[in-house]
C-alpha cells in the first residue's frame, strides 16, 4: 500500500512490509538536468565504484542504470547525471535490452555489477544496467517502483539488498520514504522505513488499486474554492517533473488557475509550457488532489503555488503538462 502525508514536508513513503529501524539515508535534491535549464529532476547523488553520479529518483520502474562513458564519450563532461567506467576500461558489453517509459523515452542497457556508496553505507555485489542508447535527454535511473516479470533479468535496488545473508543485510523491508523541505529544492530518500521526526501528526494511507502499475484512484480536484468531481486512475511517478492531466481538462484547468486566485493571473503558452509574471505566483489559486483512501474516503493532497510552479532563470512556468494520448493523470515531483 501506498501513503502520502503533505504536511511541512512533502512525503511520499511506499509500504509492503513492517517498518524498520535499519534505515539508509540518500541525500535528494530537485536540479536542472538540461544546458539551458529546463524542467528539474528528483535525483540522488551516490557513488558506483568510487565514481560519483547522481541518478533520477523514479517510483514509475524499479530499473536501476547508469551512463556508459564509453557511449556518451566527451559528452559525459556536461551531463549531470556523470558517466560510468570500469577499470581497466572499457567494460566488456553482455547483452542488452531495451526498456520503454510513459514519455515515450527508452533505453538499452546491458548488465553489470559493483560496490554502491548509498549515503554514509556501501553494498558490494549490486547488478545494475550501463546504457548503450537512449532517446531524449540521457539520465540514470534509481528505480523504487514496482518489480515486475517484464523488467527480468533486472532487479530493484531494494530488492538486492534485501536479498543479501542477514548479517550483510543494511535494510530489512521494501518500505521507502521521500522527504523534501517546504521549498522543494532538497531533501532525504530513506530506504528501508520512515522517519518519523520528518513529518507532523497521522499518516493517512491511499488505496492502491492496480500493484503492479502503483496506480491510485483520484476522486477530485479543487482549484481554489471550485471543484470537479472525477474518478481517474493515477501513477504516483517521481520521475515525472509534472503533474500531468489530459487534454480534455487543459481548458477548465487553465480558466480556474487564472480566475480562482486573488486576483486574475494572466498564462501564456509558449512552446509548450504556460508561463506566467514571476510576481503573480502568489496570486494564483491552491490546487488540491482528492485520493482514495483506504476505506473509500477523499485524501485531500494541497499543492501551494510554490508547488507547481516553477523559475527557469528567465521565466516562471506551472509544472503542468497535458497529454492527449490517455485520461490518465501522473502525480509527478511537485506533489
Amino acid at each position: 500500500m501506498a501513503l502520502f502525508h503533505p504536511t511541512l514536508f512533502c512525503f511520499l513513503s511506499v509500504f509492503a512490509g513492517a517498518s524498520s529501524d535499519k534505515l539508509v539515508r540518500l541525500g535528494i535534491s530537485r536540479m536542472y538536468v538540461e544546458s539551458p535549464p529546463g524542467w528539474r529532476k528528483l535525483v540522488a547523488k551516490l557513488e558506483v565504484d568510487n565514481e560519483k553520479v547522481y541518478a533520477l529518483v523514479d517510483t514509475g520502474s524499479p530499473l536501476l542504470f547508469f551512463l556508459w562513458r564509453h557511449s556518451y564519450g566527451p559528452s559525459c563532461q556536461n551531463l549531470l547525471y556523470g558517466c560510468y567506467e570500469c577499470s581497466p576500461k572499457p567494460c566488456q558489453a553482455g547483452p542488452t535490452k531495451t526498456f520503454s517509459f510513459h514519455d515515450d523515452t527508452d533505453v538499452t542497457v546491458f548488465r553489470h555489477h559493483g560496490t554502491l556508496s548509498l549515503g554514509s553505507s556501501s553494498v558490494r555485489d549490486i547488478d545494475f544496467g550501463l546504457v548503450t542508447r537512449s532517446t531524449g535527454v540521457p539520465w540514470a535511473s534509481l528505480g523504487l517502483g514496482v518489480q515486475t516479470g517484464k523488467y527480468h533479468p533486472y532487479t530493484s535496488l531494494i530488492n538486492q539488498m534485501l536479498a543479501k545473508p542477514k548479517s550483510q543485510r543494511l535494510i530489512e523491508s521494501t518500505s521507502f520514504s521521500l522527504y523534501l523541505t517546504p521549498d522543494g529544492t532538497s531533501g532525504e530518500l530513506l530506504l528501508g522505513g520512515q522517519d518519523p521526526s520528518k513529518y507532523d501528526g497521522p499518516l493517512e494511507y491511499i488505496r492502491v488499486v492496480d500493484r503492479e502499475e502503483d496506480e491510485i484512484r483520484v476522486r477530485g480536484l479543487m482549484i481554489g474554492s471550485r471543484q470537479m468531481r472525477v474518478t481517474v486512475v493515477s501513477y504516483l511517478d517521481t520521475g515525472t517533473d509534472a503533474l500531468t492531466f489530459p487534454t480534455s481538462l487543459k481548458q477548465p484547468v487553465l480558466y480556474l488557475l487564472q480566475t480562482a486566485g486573488q486576483t486574475l493571473v494572466p498564462i501564456f503558452e509558449h512552446s509548450g509550457t504556460f508561463r506566467i509574471a514571476c510576481n503573480n505566483m502568489a496570486y494564483l489559486p491552491t490546487m488540491t488532489i482528492f485520493l482514495e483512501g483506504l476505506h473509500g474516503e477523499d485524501i485531500a493532497l494541497r499543492l501551494p503555488p510554490t508547488s507547481f510552479v516553477d523559475f527557469d532563470g528567465h521565466t516562471c512556468f506551472l509544472l503542468i503538462h497535458f497529454e492527449d494520448k490517455t485520461e490518465e493523470w501522473t502525480l509527478g515531483n511537485p506533489t
